[in-house]
């Protein structure tokens, strides 16, 4: 709300309210209780007003159900090829006229098909136009890694890696090929002797 003892948290928010029709996903966080304040704040029509002292889970809460709400809104996107949004732990996925929230956690694998990727959970399947490269360089490279130029898998899914038959066996017996170029990333593994 105060940024160096000023009110320019508000003013802030005024000026990035100025595109019209379309809510812009931000939280005050404030020690203020000057009621003046809150009614100039309302007026910029946030997502969420917290007051301190505060918990770190609400602020998480608060920006979560911030970015949810943003991507609720039509026209959200500045062009029709835009259909993901990618944040720490998950993606927002375009579908129809709303954005499917999908952990990343929770993808098994991802697969290029043309122009497009497919991301393969457990539940389901989303289909989205981006290179594989792009995607790759957006998800944690020691949990997401290539197994076959085409493809990128979640290590936390491998259930088996099949050498023999260059294979890589994740959960809900999803088969992966290996090949031969990407089986270095065995090696980086922690191997008992």
């Amino acid at each position: 709300m105060f940024l160096d003892g000023k009110p320019d948290g508000i003013t802030f928010a005024e000026s990035i309210n100025i595109i019209p029709n379309a809510s812009k996903p931000f939280v005050f966080l404030t020690s203020s209780q000057d009621r003046q304040i809150f009614e100039r704040a309302k007026l910029t029509k946030p997502f969420s007003f917290l007051m301190k002292p505060f918990n770190e889970l609400e602020i998480l809460y608060a920006i979560e159900m911030a970015v949810e709400k943003f991507y609720e809104q039509t026209n959200v996107f500045l062009s029709e090829e835009q259909d993901t949004v990618i944040s720490n732990d998950y993606l927002f996925i375009k579908k129809k006229n709303s954005l499917k929230k999908v952990a990343i956690s929770e993808i098994l694998y991802i697969e290029v098909e043309e122009r497009y990727c497919n991301i393969i959970t457990e539940k389901e399947k989303f289909v989205i136009q981006i290179s594989l490269t792009k995607i790759s360089n957006l998800l944690d490279k020691n949990k997401f890694i290539k197994t076959h130029r085409n493809t990128i898998v979640n290590t936390d899914k491998i259930e088996e890696i099949i050498l023999a038959d260059n294979l890589v066996i994740l959960k809900g017996n999803h088969k992966i090929n290996l090949s031969d170029t990407y089986k270095d990333f065995i090696k980086k593994m922690n191997i008992l002797s």
